[in-house]
């Protein structure tokens, strides 16, 4: 899924687009894909040990980890494609994220023609569909010269990206099947809104038939070597269909923002009431701002670089401290306000999923110089006066 917006025309050359552009895009692997990880793992270590060549418990472990790793490999490898394809059309990727339901590609801005939406979305089941093949080669009975138990990982894995192509071309948003409807649509009526709200109503649609099939592999998965795997493939089935109804509802929404956020810069929402204090402060100097404090951080800085904030609910428990009076800002701080940062001509629909992620504030940097955040309360203001207008 690629998700962004951008208020300007698209100018092709405007990000980098070499290999190293694209080896520098942050990687974020989400605790839940780890969970899939683990469960995939153990499901294939039982299919391991009840095979027609069956192995030790130590071995078939290994096994299971090494399907689940072909599986990360080729979901990273996914989502590269896209990431080449945007970087390719000039535009910017803010990162990849990778989840229990796949991964999600996120741009910068979004594509302006259909023709770039429908190379982006599908670079990445092409790249899927080459995985499959490479897979299905290496593990082809008496065409490869791999150990029986790798040539058994190796179709497992083949069928694997069989199933997350087959899952990735349905035509419903968030999937790419339903980035190539939306282009189609777009390029048919002109109208990209409009071709994202039917693209998402087919989301909501078939994430009701991706929860009847999960419901029936799980009922049909008994005994036997395949079992454990058909249950946890039927559990997944009935999780992403109601997290692709969810995404679906989540995509209309930010159909609305970004037309409602169109033409508005970080800079319009600006809070500029930013306390900050130096890397040195003492723990106390921190203290005396919370009540001055109108976010719910305060920044750090060291000069005038940002390093960090301390978050005002971590100055509730001071009285617990022992060490209270020996601590400074340097040490109260987290750092992963630095994760996010904006500058005041980016658009102001980059903001929307970090505040709706739990972040308390973005920070605003104009060349490296901390000049405000943006919170909640501004983007819900902006979006009511815009409204009302």
């Amino acid at each position: 899924m690629m998700k962004a917006n951008r208020s300007g025309p698209e100018s092709p050359g405007a990000a980098p687009s070499g290999w190293r552009a694209l080896l520098s895009i942050p990687l974020r692997i989400h605790p839940s894909w780890l969970l899939l990880a683990g469960l995939l793992s153990a499901s294939f270590a039982v299919i391991y040990t009840r095979g027609e060549t069956p192995v030790g418990a130590a071995a078939a472990v290994g096994l299971g980890v090494l399907a689940a790793l072909c599986l990360l490999a080729s979901v990273i490898v996914h989502e590269l494609a896209h990431a080449w394809a945007a970087l390719r059309s000039g535009l910017a990727v803010s990162g990849i994220n990778l989840k229990v339901f796949g991964g999600r590609t996120e741009l910068a801005s979004e594509p302006e023609r259909p023709g770039t939406e429908f190379r982006i979305a599908a670079a990445g089941p092409l790249a899927t569909l080459a995985m499959g093949a490479v897979f299905l080669a290496a593990g082809w009975p008496g065409a490869t010269p791999l150990p029986p138990e790798a040539a058994q990982v190796a179709l497992h894995a083949a069928l694997m990206n069989g199933l997350l192509l087959a899952v990735n071309l349905i035509p419903a948003i968030p999937f790419d099947g339903g980035r190539l409807l939306r282009a189609a649509l777009w390029a048919t009526w002109g109208k990209p809104a409009a071709a994202t709200r039917a693209a998402a109503a087919t989301g909501r649609s078939f994430g009701l038939l991706l929860v009847a099939l999960g419901i029936l592999a799980l009922l049909a998965g008994g005994s036997g070597a395949g079992g454990p795997a058909q249950f946890v493939l039927g559990a997944w089935f009935v999780m992403a269909g109601l997290h692709l109804r969810r995404a679906a509802h989540e995509v209309t929404r930010y159909v609305w923002l970004a037309e409602t956020l169109r033409g508005v810069t970080v800079g319009h929402l600006l809070d500029y009431r930013v306390h900050s204090v130096q890397r040195g402060a003492s723990a106390e100097a921190v203290a005396a701002m919370e009540s001055e404090a109108p976010v719910a951080e305060i920044p750090v800085l060291d000069e005038a670089r940002l390093v960090g904030a301390v978050r005002v609910e971590d100055l509730a428990d001071r009285s617990s401290r022992p060490d209270w009076d020996e601590l400074t800002a340097g040490q109260l701080m987290r750092p992963d306000i630095l994760e996010r940062t904006l500058s005041p001509g980016d658009a102001a629909i980059q903001v929307v999923a970090p505040l709706l992620e739990g972040r308390p504030a973005i920070a605003v940097l104009d060349e490296g110089r901390l000049v405000g955040v943006v919170t909640h309360d501004a983007l819900t203001k902006r979006l009511a006066l815009r409204t009302e207008g």
